[in-house]
């Protein structure tokens, strides 16, 4: 169950009504969040945030701002963090997982060779970790 102001954030992103200065990384993780909360699986999610990036991002005049591969590594780090410990709120998720915010790039770094992300590929498909 999400409350009603994520709710209300989820259908302003949705509906291109969400301010380009109010989605910065903070809220791709709520966001992320919230759609593993409200879709049946992992796939259902990724479906809804990568379209929904892609719609947001033509909206603002940016269409190549959409990555596939970080999309995906950044939904997959939200979804085992919550798995572990089944966060009932977004803000309970980062108070347990700060590094969620203050280190996203580097824990995708872990995984994913800057070569490998600065690709073509990685941008229009999800690619593999090459590291790990």
């Amino acid at each position: 169950m999400i409350s009603d102001e994520d709710q209300l954030f989820l259908q302003a992103f949705e509906g291109l009504a969400l301010p380009a200065e109010q989605f910065k990384h903070r809220n791709h993780v709520r966001l992320a969040w919230l759609l593993l909360q409200l879709e049946a699986d992992y796939e259902l999610a990724f479906s809804r945030l990568a379209e929904g990036i892609r719609r947001y991002a033509t909206h603002l005049g940016v269409p190549d701002l959409y990555h596939a591969t970080l999309t995906d590594a950044m939904l997959r780090l939200v979804e085992e963090r919550q798995h572990n410990g089944r966060y009932i709120t977004w803000q309970q998720l980062l108070e347990a997982h700060p590094e969620l915010l203050s280190q996203g790039k580097e824990l995708v770094a872990e995984r994913y060779s800057s070569t490998l992300l600065a690709s073509s590929a990685a941008r229009q498909q999800v690619l593999p970790p090459d590291l790990q």
